[in-house]
């Protein structure tokens, strides 16, 4: 009876690790190993990004200008002398300094007087300044008369510079025109020229 129990034993043992044996590798017999392989990084559509906007277009034009205006009075007497006013607009985005203007008076294509203004002055961005300059009684008369002298006008001379120039950098501008008298007074104006151009001096 013993006999038989150790045969079945032997039996079912040899039953239940037949499989397992059958799957160990044999001498020599390369084992496999299971290897963590990373994963590969996920790769993220493009992303499309507005490009920045343009800067703003250089202005175009003179920056800083200087005009007449009509006058329902006559000039306006200092110490007997007429002044003479313009106005002076900025029409860039930057302050305008340094600024000096200069008039000039010419009959029959002569120069007959000038007038500047002594100091230097200053324009915000956008913002305008009337600048009044003295000339004689004498030549207004003659630029009233009914009918003035050939090539007679008087001319302003303005030189600036916009914040951002380099330090010695000059701009300019340059007004032409002549006064004529209105019914039954007042001044309005007769346009000669202008120029943004800095002429070379002489």
């Amino acid at each position: 009876m013993g006999k038989f129990f150790a045969l079945l034993i032997t039996v079912v043992t040899t039953v239940w690790l037949a499989p397992m044996c059958a799957r160990l590798p044999k001498p020599g017999e390369p084992v496999a190993v299971a290897v963590a392989v990373p994963l590969a990084p996920l790769i993220e559509a493009p992303v499309e990004v507005a490009p920045p906007p343009p800067p703003p277009a250089a202005y175009e034009g003179p920056a800083v200008t200087v005009s007449t205006y009509r006058s329902r009075k006559m000039f306006t007497l200092v110490e007997g002398r007429p002044r003479v006013s313009v106005l002076i607009k900025n029409l860039s985005d930057r302050p305008a300094s340094n600024m000096r203007l200069a008039m000039a008076a010419r009959l029959d294509g002569k120069a007959v007087e000038s007038a500047r203004v002594n100091t230097t002055f200053e324009v915000e961005a956008g913002s305008s300044v009337y600048r009044g300059l003295l000339i004689s009684m004498e030549t207004l008369d003659a630029f009233l008369a009914e009918t003035p002298a050939p090539n007679s006008e008087l001319r302003w001379d303005l030189t600036y510079r916009l914040e951002g120039d380099e330090p010695d950098a000059k701009r300019c501008f340059t007004l032409r025109a002549l006064p004529r008298q209105r019914d039954p007074e007042g001044i309005e104006w007769k346009a000669v020229g202008q120029s943004d151009k800095c002429e070379a001096a002489k």
